[in-house]
This record gives structure tokens, sequence and C-alpha cells, in this order.
């Protein structure tokens, strides 16, 4: 297969050396290929009513800008709520790794900034997971999601481009999923994808749930 360039949000002008035939995958395809995607995740089996994952993470500053999309499922029931300028203690609840979803040769480094290890935030491959002493108070709640408490049900699940939301830059986010009902499951996973563009980082929130 001989190599094309990203148009419109396609990989395109990729040819196929066997048959000849056009090959084109959508642009965030494109970015696992191009050793420009990551994946984190955190799951919880044994959640109790009202307890909560919380992966909380800052936005680097500069151009470049965090794309994220949500969706997701609950076992049991629950919500998913999106805080924008959250805060919480540093160096309390732990990490979770951040793995570029490219494994060949030396893969490049995620930019989330985390605060778990240390007072000041820095890019360190990971999110914060479950800190302590979280404040919405003078946050703004973005979005939120929700399962009405029936196994398995579906919490939400619209496309992409009705769904995704551009963050700011140097900015504090926090994901909090709350557990509504006992018994229950939750299953955090964030994907995300590195770009060279100035509008140009995707991190993406697929699924809570088993």
């Amino acid at each position: 297969m001989s190599g094309g360039v990203a148009t419109g949000g396609v990989a395109s002008g990729a040819i196929d050396t066997m048959t000849g035939a056009a090959v084109a995958i959508n642009y965030t395809h494109h970015e696992v290929h191009g050793g420009s995607s990551f994946v984190t995740d955190f799951v919880d089996s044994s959640m109790a009513n009202d307890e909560t994952i919380i992966l909380a993470f800052k936005t680097p500053a500069g151009d470049k800008r965090l794309h994220l999309f949500v969706e997701y499922t609950s076992l049991v029931g629950g919500e998913l709520q999106l805080w924008e300028g959250p805060t919480w203690t540093a160096q309390t609840g732990g990490e979770e790794p951040i793995v570029n979803r490219n494994r060949k040769g030396t893969p490049a480094s995620s930019v989330v900034l985390a605060n778990q290890a240390q007072a000041g935030f820095v890019a360190a491959d990971v999110v914060n997971r479950n800190p302590t002493g979280l404040s919405t108070v003078a946050a703004v709640s973005l979005h939120h999601f929700y399962s009405w408490g029936i196994k398995n049900k579906v919490g939400a699940g619209a496309a992409r481009d009705l769904e995704e939301m551009i963050l700011k830059a140097d900015t504090t986010y926090a994901v909090v999923f709350t557990a509504e009902g006992g018994s229950n499951t939750g299953h955090v996973i964030l994907t995300g994808t590195n770009t060279r563009t100035a509008d140009g980082y995707h991190f993406r929130i697929p699924r809570i749930g088993r």
C-alpha cells in the first residue's frame, strides 16, 4: 500500500499495491496507525449506591485542543458528568497509565497532565484516578449522561459529530460516574488522539459499563 494524505477528516490517496484500489479510513483510525492515539481505562466491579469513579486531568497550554466524546453503559444504573474547572487534592488517589495504541517502535507520549505523583501538573502518561477533595463549586457542568437502573442499559451513544466537545487549553477537567443502585459495575475507558495541527488533541471517553 502506498501512502496518502489526510483531507476532510479522511486519509485519502492511499493505493493498495495488490489490487490498485483506492483506500480511505477515517481520521481517528488514521491516527492509530500514525502512533498518535492513546488509551487508558479503569474498572470498579463492586460499586455501592452513590459511589463514584473519578478520572481527572488537565489540558496542556498552547495551541493544541482536546476533543472530548462521551458514550457509556452501566450495569445497574448511574450518571456520568463532565466538569470544567474543578479542583482536587494533589498527590491523592491513584494513577491510570495512558498507553499509545500503536506499539511499534518507541511510542510517542501523551500530552495530558496529572498531579497524583507531585504537587504540580506534569505530562507523565497518566490520569488521576479517584483523587480526594474534588470540588465543583467554581466548576462548570458541561454535560450529563444517565442510565436509568436497567441492567446493561446503554446510557449514551450519539454520533461523534453531535456530541464532541472541544475543551479549553490549560484547564482542569473531571469525568465523574456516580452509581445509582448497589452491586453496580463501572468501567471507564478513555481514548484520545494527538494530532499535529493547532486544533488537534482528541480525547475520547467511550464507555462505562461491563
